[in-house]
């Protein structure tokens, strides 16, 4: 896996991992569901405090700012997700940048 990860793409990763659609995360987080959408294309980045939100929102506070691949892989595969869920995750990480 090359380290060519986006905001967007770790975004749709964790909220795949984590059970939750678009539309759930930003109820939780209190925005719009197409601010998620456009994040996950990475359309726009976030600020801080809506980066710090989201990640409280899916219980993995720090993981979307870390660039150090080995957390990305060590979240996926410690996560208790279904195999399904990892490899659906994973093909999202490893998918090229557009």
């Amino acid at each position: 896996m090359t380290n060519n990860l986006t905001f967007g793409k770790k975004l749709r990763a964790l909220r795949i991992l984590r059970g939750f659609t678009q539309v759930q995360l930003a109820k939780k987080v209190g925005i719009p569901q197409f601010r998620i959408s456009d994040l996950e294309v990475d359309r726009n980045l976030p600020t801080p405090e809506l980066t710090r939100d989201i990640e409280l929102a899916l219980d993995r506070p720090g993981w979307l700012t870390d660039p150090d691949i080995h957390t990305v892989i060590s979240v996926l595969t410690n996560d208790h997700a279904t195999v399904s869920t990892v490899t659906k995750a994973l093909a999202i990480l490893e998918a090229p940048n557009e």
